[in-house]
C-alpha cells in the first residue's frame, strides 16, 4: 500500500502535537499571539506546583533550621545555611512562578527558522536543546526527537519560562527527498509515551 506524502505529513503533524501537546485550535490562537485556555491552565497548574513545592521545602528546611539551632555552638554556619537555602528556594521555586505569571500577561512569541538539535551530557541525566532565530529552549527527550535537525520551524512560545507551545513544520518543496524515513522514526519513537508536559 502506497503512502501519500499528503498522509506523511499529517503522521507528522501529529508527532509535535503529541510531543508538545497542543492541538489546532491551540496553533490557531498561537498564531494569533494568543494563548489558549488550556494552555494557560497549564502553565497556572505548573505555577501552582512549583510555588507550592518551594513553600514545602521552606516548611521543612527551616525547621531543620531551628532544630540544629538548639544544638550550635556557633551562628555562622547556621547563617550561612540560611542563605544557601533562600537563595536555592529563590532559584527554585520564586523565580518560575514569577516568570509564569508574566508569561500569562504576555501572551505568545514567535521564532522562525532552522532547527539546530543540541545535547548537553551530565553526570544523572543529559540536557536536550532545540536552537533556532537566535533562541534557545531546554526541552524533554520525546519533544527533542520530534524535531528534525536543520529543518524549517516556526515555535511558538512563552517569553519569559521558555516553554515551546506549539510548532509548525516550514516544509520544503519535497521533504521527503533524501530525508529517509526520520517522520517515522519519530513516530516509533513516541508511538506508546503520553503527551508531554513540557517544563523549562
Amino acid at each position: 500500500m502506497t503512502v501519500t506524502n499528503d498522509h506523511k505529513l499529517k503522521k507528522y503533524e501529529d508527532v509535535l502535537m503529541r510531543a508538545l501537546n497542543f492541538t489546532e485550535d491551540d496553533l490557531t490562537l498561537n498564531a494569533a499571539g494568543q494563548l489558549s485556555a488550556a494552555q494557560m491552565n497549564r502553565l497556572k497548574t505548573q505555577r501552582t506546583t512549583t510555588a507550592s513545592l518551594a513553600v514545602a521545602l521552606s516548611v521543612i528546611v527551616g525547621g531543620l533550621l531551628l532544630f540544629a539551632n538548639g544544638y550550635a555552638r556557633s551562628l555562622a554556619p547556621l547563617v550561612m545555611m540560611v542563605l544557601i537555602f533562600v537563595l536555592f528556594t529563590v532559584v527554585t521555586g520564586i523565580i518560575p512562578a514569577v516568570q509564569m505569571t508574566r508569561d500569562l500577561q504576555a501572551g505568545v512569541q514567535v521564532a522562525e527558522g532552522r532547527v539546530e538539535l543540541d545535547t548537553i551530557p551530565r553526570r544523572k541525566r543529559t540536557v536536550y536543546l532545540v536552537k533556532l532565530d537566535g533562541q534557545k529552549f531546554k526541552v524533554q527527550k520525546q519533544t527533542f526527537l520530534a524535531f528534525k535537525n536543520g529543518d524549517p520551524y516556526r515555535i511558538y512560545y512563552a517569553p519569559h519560562s521558555r516553554t515551546i507551545l506549539a510548532a509548525e513544520w516550514l516544509r520544503d518543496d519535497d521533504p521527503f527527498v533524501a530525508r529517509g524515513d526520520d517522520a517515522a522514526q519519530a513516530i516509533s519513537a513516541l508511538d506508546d509515551q503520553p503527551l508531554s508536559r513540557q517544563t523549562r
